[in-house]
């Protein structure tokens, strides 16, 4: 086998990628409400923050949701989530989830024509332009 590259994650990435699996495995239901950012410390190993950190980022992936004062919750992913996650959603375990596939090949042949309507319709000189030099 040739030699690949290793990855090297930081603490806060490791303690993120957990707490993102358990939410988009189900583990976590939205609504649930996370343990206290000292207890999260200690049940992981790591430093308050280090879970700083990995919230702030499942924050802005629009996992969680951090109040300061009332706790951090769970969101409902597939209504708050970017696009940013769509890789995370796509292959789980390191293997490809076909319904999610199948699922964003539906979406894009049902938004594809629309799309173009549009453009069409809305189409201004910039794409004039682009029609003459191709």
């Amino acid at each position: 086998m040739p030699l690949q590259p290793v990855n090297r994650r930081s603490v806060p990435e490791e303690v993120f990628e957990q707490i993102a699996a358990d939410v988009l495995s189900g583990e976590m239901r939205p609504g649930e409400a996370l343990p206290s950012e000292r207890r999260l410390a200690e049940l992981l190993g790591v430093s308050r923050p280090t879970v700083r950190e990995a919230l702030k980022k499942l924050s802005a992936v629009g996992l969680v949701e951090v109040r300061q004062g009332d706790g951090t919750t769970v969101r409902d992913f597939r209504r708050h989530a970017g696009l940013d996650l769509l890789p995370r959603l796509l292959f789980r375990g390191g293997e490809l989830d076909t319904s999610v596939a199948h699922s964003l090949l539906e979406a894009r042949l049902r938004i594809g024509p629309k799309a173009a309507e549009l453009a069409a319709e809305r189409h201004g000189p910039e794409l004039a332009k682009c029609s003459k030099t191709h």
